[in-house]
């Protein structure tokens, strides 16, 4: 429960920094073995493919936020979009994941 819990708060706390950071995060938690997504409808962060594909997402969206031209994330739509994509990574350690 506790390392449930000390999981949910990481992701949390790197998920409010950038939106692809958290599905990154989960990626490599279940491609490295601390997270067993078998079961569940996000079995597909766990694949060997995935913790790399998203790792080069957020990347591609921390080069994006830098350019001058990109609008402000504080802005309704982006903010938004950052709670709707995280939700999936915070669920991977909410009650009832594998229900």
């Amino acid at each position: 429960m506790t390392t449930a819990l000390i999981l949910a708060v990481l992701i949390g706390a790197v998920s409010g920094s950038r939106t692809l950071l958290g599905p990154a995060a989960v990626s490599w938690a279940a491609y490295g073995g601390w997270l067993d997504l078998s079961g569940s409808w996000l079995f597909f962060l766990g694949h060997p493919v995935s913790p790399w594909v998203f790792t080069a997402m957020a990347a591609g969206e921390l080069v994006m936020d830098k350019l001058p031209s990109t609008p402000s994330r504080k802005r309704p739509f982006p903010f938004a979009s950052r709670i709707a994509r995280e939700r999936p990574s915070a669920r991977t350690r909410g009650p009832g994941f594998l229900d």
